[in-house]
Parts: C-alpha cells; structure tokens; sequence
C-alpha cells in the first residue's frame, strides 16, 4: 500500500511540474492584442504602447460594429493594417471581421473635411 502510494504521488508530482513548467510557445509570436476598453490604461511593454499610439493616430476615423452585447472586439496589429489597407478615398467600406462584428470606415475624403464628427470605437447592433 505504501508503494502503491509513493508511486501515485511521483506521477502526481511529474505530472504537475510537466503541465505547469511549459510555456506557450505562441506569446512572442503573432498579436498581442489589447482591448478596446484597455486602450486607455497604462500598459508596460513597448509593443503595445506602440500599439496604442498607432490607434490613438486613427481616433475617431474607424468603428467597430458588434452585434452581441457580451462581445469584445480586440484591438490588434493586423486591425490596424485592415484600417490602412482598406479605406478608400470616396467610398465608405464596412468590413466583417468575424460573425459578430464589423468594420466601417468613413471614406478618407469625409475624415478631411472640417465638419466632420469623430466616431465612436465601437458600438452595439440591435439594443
């Protein structure tokens, strides 16, 4: 029974030390995405105070259009490539990003025209 025993607890420990000590191979590479209620907190890494500062540039020229209250959309490195990428200069594009939620871009001409309103990060569909 003691055998039994100490062998049970040497996987347990094995075990535990494998699952714990592994890392994710994925953090470094890819997004690091921020959340659209996080953009206005302090963040300590470079990477997305960068971030940050990249959409603090686009204020009020994008919005995100999300149709589940419980949905939040993440701001990310390839967000604002879309943003860049997409928007064209007489036409308003609205994108899907996913099931859930849109992208809208004003046309570029409506963004440089003086009257012009900022818009809001994102909004709710259907409340």
């Amino acid at each position: 029974m003691k055998k039994r025993f100490t062998y049970l607890t040497l996987l347990f420990v094995l075990f535990t030390a494998f699952t714990f000590g592994q890392k994710n191979k994925y953090t470094l590479k890819g997004m690091v995405p921020e959340n659209l209620e996080a953009m206005k907190e302090v963040s300590s890494t470079n990477y997305s105070a960068s971030l940050k500062s990249l959409f603090k540039a686009i204020d009020g020229t994008y919005q995100v259009q999300i149709s589940d209250v419980n949905y939040k959309t993440l701001l990310s490195q390839s967000l604002y490539d879309k943003i860049m990428v997409n928007r064209k200069n007489d036409v308003d594009v609205s994108i899907t990003l996913d099931e859930k939620s849109t992208l809208f871009l004003p046309a570029y001409n409506k963004i440089k025209n003086s009257g012009y309103k900022k818009l809001k990060k994102s909004i709710y569909l259907n409340q």
